[in-house]
């Protein structure tokens, strides 16, 4: 049986990707519809010093596609040129990208994927996230692996809401009523006078948590699921809260 392998390459220096992506490759390996298709995915560190660089060289020689995530440009990879070397060496298409709104002519310049794969992927990586970065990775494959893979759409994600147990609403309301359908606060409670701080429901105070977005698009946040576990036992201090992201 023949053993398809896919190859991707990714470099970034921006907080916070890399575990975002290990996320969303760790989705990938764990569903059965992808393992056929073997994709392999490394992440080099964007802090490597030269011979710490020198141990992704066989990967990169082998990949389908190299692209970066660079927040000030190439020259905040000290192994850029090194990489660009091999890449132009043994033909691997390239996508250097900056963040989202720098603009650098000489990534440009060395860019060798077509325009439209180049917008597609800085949708991705510009709207964040595991599901995004996830169907980067199948998108990426099924175009540079020739693999019918299927893959989502880029999804814009939400820059606040409230958080509550894996789900995630865009008002107050909207959470209200869904305490209410699980039976969590009474009916006879009015979401309307949620606006008013000094209102509890079912004689319970709000609580609120601020936290950062990243770690929400980056499914960061089993410390914050304890933590609302935690205090929803303490029953003589509240029932419901409110998470903001």
């Amino acid at each position: 049986m023949l053993v398809i392998i896919i190859k991707i390459v990714f470099v970034s220096t921006v907080d916070n990707d890399d575990l975002v992506f290990e996320e969303a490759y760790n989705l990938i390996t764990k569903n059965p519809e992808y393992k056929k298709y073997n994709i392999k995915f490394k992440i080099i560190d964007s802090k490597c010093s030269k011979e710490e660089f020198e141990k992704y060289i066989d990967f990169i020689k082998e990949s389908n596609i190299v692209f970066t995530k660079l927040m000030g440009g190439k020259t905040s990879f000290s192994q850029f040129d090194n990489l660009y070397n091999i890449v132009n060496k043994y033909n691997i298409p390239f996508l250097p990208l900056p963040t989202l709104n720098e603009v650098h002519p000489d990534l440009e310049e060395i860019t060798t994927v077509n325009n439209e794969i180049k917008l597609k992927v800085i949708e991705y990586l510009g709207y964040e996230g595991v599901e995004n970065y996830k169907n980067l990775l199948l998108f990426l494959a099924n175009k540079f692996g020739n693999m019918p893979l299927c893959y989502e759409e880029p999804k814009q994600m939400p820059w606040q809401g409230i958080y509550y147990k894996n789900k995630q609403f865009n008002t107050v309301e909207e959470y209200l009523n869904y305490l209410k359908n699980c039976g969590i606060i009474n009916n006879s409670n009015n979401s309307n006078n949620s606006n008013n701080s000094n209102n509890n429901i079912n004689n319970k105070p709000f609580i609120g948590i601020l936290f950062y977005r990243n770690w929400y698009i980056g499914n960061n946040i089993d410390y914050i699921n304890d933590l609302i576990n935690l205090i929803e036992k303490k029953e003589e201090y509240l029932l419901q809260y409110l998470v903001l992201i």
